[in-house]
Order: structure tokens, then C-alpha cells, then sequence
């Protein structure tokens, strides 16, 4: 397990145990605490925003913020997006939430997002990817079905399904994004030939996964069929594919070296 694996984990236990209490947290990682600095890690993690610290009479409580439950959500499978087979269907998410709930609509506008909708209008969102399982999950708007619907359809012929994508999703902003991690990986690979230890090859890695995870959560997705002229995702995906070969052809020399 190397050092950035650790910190997932922590981090995810961090996420996952129902009462994360420093003592809890530490019994299992007694040997890494020792070696790694947990305290200085924790402390890190709660100036960068990641975690928050809980003081409840005599336990301190370490729970994950929104960014740093987006730090460790795993990446989606891109090429299974990709490779998918397009039914030619577009799925029309229309909904109409009362004007004066405006923490209810930012909570359903981030949720679109979060699942790659594309926006066209305040209230009209589109994806090509099925939806109805997903619109299951919508627990806190099912007992109000009157605020919502989901319509199915086809273009007509001679449809322009470019249009639909252009207007849908802003791909000069997600193609920027994915410049910044094209970038990123140019960085790290000029400077793994100086990365020292692990620890430091971790810290490469964490930076360019940063740069991914930004731009991915921006991408929709798309099936191949609808991707716009200029696309940067199979270039990014590829050239982080690169970057991790080297950081273990990297590693494994430096431990032949000792």
C-alpha cells in the first residue's frame, strides 16, 4: 500500500464509521501513526478544508466536508461512459420548484450536475444516459411528483443532436480543465526523476489526480457518437494512463536502489 493509498483509507473511514472518534480512527493505523505522522495529517486535511473537528466532551470527532468527500469518491469507469452504445434517446428532466425555495433548487441543481446533466434552462436539464433508476434516488422530490418530470424522445429527422450537446454542456470550460491536467502531467513528469522517496512520488500523483478529478467532474460522458470536435477526455485519460507507468517504473527503481 503506498502512502497516498493510506491516506484514502483513512480518509474513507473517516467517511464511513458512525462515530469517528480520534481514538476509533487511530486503533487500526497504530503502526502508520507512528511512522506517518497521523496528528500532522489530520491537521492538514482541516486547514485544506477536507475535514472538520468536532470537540464532544471528551472526544474529538473528525468528519469529511463536501470537498473532501469529492476528494475520495472513486472515478467513474470514463470508457464504459464512452464505449456505450447509444439508444439515440435523450432524457428531459423538467421540473417546477416553488420560486421562494431557493435551498431546495440549488439542492436539485447540484444533484444534475452531480449526475451529469446538461443545463439548457433553469428548469429543463438533459442527459443521454437512462435515468430511471436514478430519478429513484430523488427521494426528498418523489413524494411530490407534481415538481417534476422526465420526458423520453427522439430528434426528428435531420435533428441536430450537436446542437442538443453545444447547448447542453460548456465543452470550451471542460476542454480548459482538462488543459490545466494535461499540463499537471507534464509537470509531474518532468519532475519524477527527482521525486526522492514515495512519499514524494505521492505527492506527484495527488497533484495530477487533483487536476482529473476537476475536470472530470465538469465532463458528461458523453457516448462517442455525440462527442464535439476537439474533445480532450481521451487524451487526458491516456496521458495519466502514461504518467502512472512511469511513477512505478519510478518506484520500483528506487527500491532497487537501496
Amino acid at each position: 500500500m503506498n502512502a497516498y493509498d493510506w491516506l484514502e483509507g483513512v480518509m474513507f473511514l473517516l467517511d464511513k464509521a458512525s462515530r469517528p472518534t480520534l481514538q476509533n480512527l487511530c486503533a487500526p493505523y497504530e503502526e502508520f501513526q507512528y511512522h506517518s505522522g497521523l496528528g500532522r495529517a489530520l491537521t492538514r486535511w482541516e486547514s485544506e478544508g477536507l475535514i472538520k473537528r468536532e470537540e464532544k466532551a471528551r472526544e474529538v470527532v473528525f468528519r469529511l466536508t463536501d470537498d473532501g468527500r469529492h476528494q475520495i469518491e472513486p472515478f467513474p469507469n470514463v470508457a464504459e461512459y464512452w464505449d456505450k452504445p447509444w439508444d439515440g434517446v435523450w432524457r428531459t428532466f423538467l421540473f417546477d420548484l416553488p420560486s421562494r425555495d431557493k435551498r431546495l433548487r440549488m439542492t436539485l441543481w447540484r444533484w444534475l450536475r452531480d449526475h451529469r446533466f446538461g443545463y439548457l434552462q433553469d428548469s429543463v436539464w438533459v442527459r443521454p444516459h437512462p435515468i430511471t433508476e436514478l430519478v429513484q434516488t430523488l427521494t426528498w422530490l418523489k413524494d411530490n411528483p407534481e415538481m417534476f418530470v422526465v420526458f423520453e424522445s427522439r430528434r426528428s429527422a435531420g435533428g441536430d443532436n450537436a446542437a442538443i450537446v453545444q447547448g447542453a454542456w460548456d465543452f470550451k470550460f471542460i476542454n480548459e480543465r482538462y488543459h490545466q491536467h494535461l499540463d499537471a502531467v507534464e509537470d509531474c513528469q518532468a519532475a519524477l526523476a527527482k521525486a526522492k522517496s514515495p512519499a514524494a512520488l505521492a505527492a506527484l500523483l495527488r497533484r495530477e489526480r487533483g487536476f482529473y478529478r476537476d475536470a472530470l467532474h465538469h465532463d458528461p460522458l458523453l457516448p462517442r457518437i455525440l462527442w464535439p470536435a476537439g474533445y480532450l477526455g481521451p487524451k487526458a485519460l491516456q496521458s495519466r494512463l502514461n504518467l502512472q507507468a512511469a511513477a512505478r517504473k519510478q518506484f520500483r527503481a528506487r527500491l532497487a536502489a537501496r
